[in-house]
C-alpha cells in the first residue's frame, strides 16, 4: 500500500510480517485509516443507545480510540 510521500521518499506499507519498525506508527495508522476507512466498518455493528443530544464522541470515534490505542501498543 503506497502512502503519502515524505519529501523525495516514497512510503510503502508492506504488512507481510517480515520486517517492521515502530517509528512513525501513528502517522502510518492515520494514513491507512484514510485509505481503507476500516474504523467506520468496525463501528457499523454497534448500536448507540445513548441520548443523541448528550453525546460528545461518536461510536466511530470511540472505536477508533480503542483500536488505534491498542495497535500502538
Amino acid at each position: 500500500m503506497e502512502l503519502q510521500s515524505l519529501g523525495r521518499r516514497t512510503v510503502v506499507g508492506n504488512f507481510n510480517g517480515r520486517m517492521g519498525s515502530a517509528e512513525g506508527g501513528g502517522l502510518l495508522q492515520v494514513q491507512i485509516e484514510a485509505k481503507t476507512d476500516i474504523l467506520a466498518r468496525l463501528s457499523e455493528p454497534f448500536i448507540d443507545y445513548r441520548m443523541a443530544d448528550a453525546i460528545e464522541y461518536t461510536v466511530r470515534e470511540r472505536v477508533g480510540e480503542r483500536v488505534l490505542g491498542l495497535a500502538l501498543g
